[in-house]
């Protein structure tokens, strides 16, 4: 699966999808933890909020180890995210 966000603005962004298969499942899950992982991402929030986060979601795969993941790859994304001039892609692929 590719994921590619064009950074429109500041505060715009548009996101495309190509997986293989064409189903949404993976995308559905995203979308459940893309906003409440960006605003962990604003707080700096530490591993065990995105823990928190994952037993509210989606309960029958948290884990520490997980939540760990997901926060370290989090900041990469972030990093990569702030430096995408406006206009352009930042595109990311997803192990399907």
């Amino acid at each position: 699966m590719q994921i590619s966000f064009t950074k429109l603005n500041e505060d715009a962004h548009r996101v495309e999808v190509l997986r293989a298969d064409g189903t949404s499942d993976a995308v559905t899950l995203a979308e459940k933890l893309a906003g409440p992982v960006q605003t962990l991402l604003r707080k700096e929030a530490e591993p065990d909020a995105y823990l928190a986060l994952l037993q509210r979601v989606v309960p029958d795969v948290a884990s520490e180890a997980l939540a760990r993941r997901i926060h370290a790859h989090a900041r990469r994304l972030a990093g990569h995210w702030k430096g995408t001039p406006f206009g352009s892609v930042m595109r990311i692929r997803w192990g399907e």
